[in-house]
C-alpha cells in the first residue's frame, strides 16, 4: 500500500496513520469479513434449498409423465416450470455465494489493499 493513500486516509478520518494501519483498518477487515461470511452462509443455505426444490420438481414431473399416460386430461409440464425457475434461482445463489466467497478471501489475505479498493468504490 502507498504511503501517500495511508497520509490520505488518516487526513480524510482525523487520526494519525499510525492509527489507521494498526487499528481501524483490521478492525474494518474483520467487519467486512464477518458480513460477507454471513452472505456465503445465507446463500449457501438458499443454493442448497432451491437446488433440493429444482431436484424435487424435475423427478416429480418426470414421474408424473410417465403415469399421466393414461390421464388425458392432465398436464405434468407445471413440475417442470416450477423446477426450471428452481434452477435458476440456484443458479443465482450459486453466483452470489461464490462472489461472497471470493470476498471473504480478498478481506482475509489482503485487508489494506480491499480497503483502499472499497474507499475507491
Amino acid at each position: 500500500m502507498d504511503a501517500e493513500a495511508i497520509q490520505e486516509i488518516a487526513n480524510q478520518l482525523g487520526i494519525t496513520v499510525d492509527a489507521v494501519t494498526k487499528e481501524v483498518i483490521p478492525a474494518f477487515a474483520q467487519f467486512e469479513t464477518a458480513n460477507y461470511i454471513f452472505g456465503a452462509i445465507l446463500f449457501g443455505c438458499l443454493f442448497a434449498l432451491t437446488l433440493t426444490l429444482t431436484i424435487f420438481f424435475i423427478k416429480k414431473g418426470i414421474i408424473e409423465k410417465r403415469n399421466g399416460d393414461l390421464n388425458q386430461d392432465y398436464d405434468s409440464s407445471l413440475y417442470f416450470i416450477i423446477g426450471a425457475i428452481a434452477g435458476f434461482c440456484a443458479t443465482v445463489f450459486f453466483v452470489l455465494l461464490f462472489c461472497s466467497i471470493s470476498s471473504i478471501a480478498l478481506w482475509v489475505y489482503y485487508p489494506y489493499g480491499s480497503f483502499i479498493n472499497y474507499i475507491f468504490n
